[in-house]
């Protein structure tokens, strides 16, 4: 009885999820029509039928927006800090910043950066996962017989050995990822759900970590579950479902999956029929394991604004304008023909190539039609068209390198306001960049808090090259803030950086107040960034020896300049004067 009263008690439970979960897909079907639309947009994809025998071309302004911010987004790589609370946390927050700079890297979060930031710019929002990782593995490793007698030999042993600890980050796909209507954000969802498809193979495994659970009662449906949405995009690709490479010719079975979050459980959900997990949450920071990171923030809603929504509309009108002219121009090259009832005239003959010959009766009676050219006002309207793109993205023809028919005002000055004002607008994308990055910051310092169970070696690279630091247990421990330093993602202006070093080496190049070992330094770090400037300094860097008689800029009496500075002094100014036009 007591089994019965349980299985009446899954079942009940697996039946509140899937409804949560449907209720959720059929609420959120208006915004993932718009999210085929935006990919088709990216992807630059004509559907067949909108011209059916007119021109097809798309114009790329959409993907172009897109690669154009995404770069300048994650230029560069975010620098997380450990702020301590207290004056006795201060040792524990430096290791803990170096040991989330470790993990940065091994996770692959430069690689993954670009990925969510285009997710950001194509659909408006990106969600992360961010939980702990930890997988096992069978290998067969040596061991001695009998470690008191080595002489004996080693022989090869099955162990289970350990080749991920450590927090993880997935960049979850935005149509697998369900949440409660009633939700702005993740914190404010009563709960949220997120969509996954494995094998009958990885579900054994996950039960042997003791994870899941009723595994056996999960059998394949013979069918591979697949969103509308996934389709589309082989659609659009030309592709089709691939196959299982263990038995060419059959579609791979996977099994799908619904792990349903709340802030104190989750509940996975299987085939929409058998719970296969359910536990209190497992996470000692008590929330959903997901980050939401929005391009353009609308209040008191959970989805942002891309950068794809606002153009919609005009990149289709900018698709019309280039076709109707192309079309223009095929229609004028190769003209119509009026041809005269009883003429005598062979209409398949009437075809524009070179040499072509038309029979008639009658030569009168066989005229060809002129189609005015229109080319020169859709070049007009296609200019206003960018322009109307461009001030709805803020992002300049300037912004992308190239020159702007689009924009009148292209003095010096006019390119610096406009590229100044779609900086401002971009500031705001990185804030809300580097505040998802604080959430995932703050949700690894709580991982490793309660899972790093045993001592580590992990390997910081700094100026000085590689060092190594030990992280204990005990390490994991303390007040601490989790900040992201602001605009540490902003990518650098080179020609800035190096018009401002180029000033200051020409006002305090002489001074003797001022370190000019330091200052070269500087300079050489600017315009040769990966360069050994300690090899290029030479004796001075090692000897910290400051050079003298360098020769100011200002006219009037000059220091005499030792043997071997003179041309190291020349080429310096000449390089900064090359970089000064760059």
């Amino acid at each position: 009885m007591a089994n019965k009263g349980k299985a009446k008690t899954n079942e009940s439970l697996a039946k509140e999820v899937v409804r949560k979960f449907t209720h959720s897909m059929t609420w959120r079907e208006p915004f993932k029509q718009k999210w085929d639309r935006f990919y088709k947009m990216y992807r630059s994809h004509m559907t067949e039928t909108a011209y059916p025998w007119q021109s097809k071309l798309w114009v790329p302004y959409s993907f172009s927006t897109v690669e154009t911010l995404v770069p300048r987004m994650v230029s560069n790589q975010p620098q997380i800090d450990i702020l301590p609370r207290e004056p006795n946390d201060i040792e524990y927050a430096k290791i803990q910043s170096q040991l989330i700079d470790f993990q940065w890297e091994k996770m692959g979060m430069n690689e993954m950066m670009p990925e969510v930031a285009k997710g950001m710019a194509m659909y408006g929002t990106s969600i992360l996962k961010v939980y702990w990782d930890r997988q096992e593995r069978k290998t067969m490793s040596k061991v001695l017989v009998d470690e008191l007698n080595p002489e004996l030999g080693h022989i090869e042993e099955e162990v289970e050995e350990v080749f991920a600890d450590n927090p993880a980050v997935e960049n979850v796909d935005l149509i697998d990822f369900f949440w409660d209507p009633r939700g702005i954000d993740i914190e404010s969802c009563r709960w949220v759900a997120h969509r996954m498809y494995r094998t009958q193979k990885h579900l054994e495994e996950q039960q042997k970590r003791g994870i899941y659970k009723n595994v056996k009662l999960v059998k394949g449906t013979g069918l591979s579950y697949e969103d509308d949405q996934k389709s589309m995009r082989r659609g659009v690709l030309g592709v089709a479902i691939p196959d299982d490479v263990t038995d060419p010719g059959k579609k791979e079975d996977l099994i799908e999956l619904i792990e349903y979050w709340e802030d104190d459980r989750v509940v996975t959900v299987a085939n929409r029929s058998i719970i296969i997990r359910e536990e209190d949450n497992p996470y000692k920071h008590g929330k959903k394991p997901f980050v939401r990171i929005v391009d353009q923030a609308v209040q008191h809603e959970f989805l942002g604004i891309g950068e794809l929504e606002p153009i919609e509309s005009l990149q289709y009108e900018l698709n019309d304008r280039r076709n109707q002219r192309m079309d223009n121009v095929t229609l004028a090259l190769n003209r119509g023909w009026l041809v005269e009832e009883g003429s005598g005239v062979d209409e398949d003959e009437l075809v524009s190539e070179p040499g072509f010959v038309v029979h008639a009766h009658d030569k009168d009676k066989v005229e060809q039609m002129t189609t005015p050219d229109v080319t020169a006002s859709s070049y007009q309207e296609e200019t206003l068209i960018k322009a109307d793109i461009q001030q709805a993205t803020g992002v300049s023809d300037f912004t992308r390198g190239v020159g702007s028919d689009a924009l009148a005002n292209d003095t010096a000055t006019g390119i610096s306001l406009i590229q100044e004002a779609g900086n401002a607008r971009f500031r705001l994308k990185i804030k809300n960049l580097e505040m998802g990055i604080q959430k995932i910051g703050q949700m690894m310092v709580s991982l490793n808090e309660q899972f790093i169970n045993d001592e580590q070696v992990i390997r910081i690279m700094g100026d000085a090259g590689a060092e190594w630091v030990t992280v204990r247990p005990d390490d994991m421990r303390g007040n601490l803030d989790v900040k992201v330093a602001a605009g540490s993602t902003l990518p650098s202006n080179e020609a800035v950086n190096r018009k401002q070093t180029m000033e200051a080496f020409q006002i305090f190049a002489g001074d003797p107040e001022i370190n000019q070992t330091e200052l070269k330094r500087m300079v050489l770090k600017t315009i040769l960034p990966d360069g050994d400037t300690d090899k290029l300094l030479g004796q001075q860097a090692n000897q910290g020896i400051a050079p003298e008689g360098i020769q100011p800029t200002q006219p009037g009496p000059q220091a005499a300049i030792p043997d071997g500075q003179l041309d190291q002094e020349g080429i310096l100014r000449s390089t900064l004067a090359n970089a000064e036009t760059i």
